[in-house]
């Protein structure tokens, strides 16, 4: 079994997953493995777009140079947040 934080992260992305399949039901959404960056890659017909889940918002300055590398590639990339109940997304 997986540990508690681990699992609260998991569900996150699960529920930022379908969010995204009722948001785009045309685009394919992929889950990067459990220590991919980023966590989900939203492909749709006019362009591909970059999620990361997080439960505390905090990105390390690792994941910041990845994000900005994406972002150079031409990739839009948004971090998604939990505030209390509600998803909020912070596009980098």
């Amino acid at each position: 079994m997986a540990n508690r934080s681990y699992r609260i992260g998991y569900n996150f992305e699960r529920r930022v997953r379908k969010f995204l399949q009722s948001q785009y039901p045309q685009g394919i959404i992929i889950r990067q493995g459990k220590s991919s960056f980023p966590d989900l890659w939203l492909l749709l017909p006019n362009g591909n777009h970059a999620y990361e889940c997080k439960v505390n918002k905090y990105l390390s300055k690792e994941e910041k140079e990845k994000a900005k590398h994406i972002k150079n590639r031409g990739f839009p990339f948004t971090v998604v947040y939990r505030e209390g109940k509600q998803m909020r997304f912070l596009d980098i």
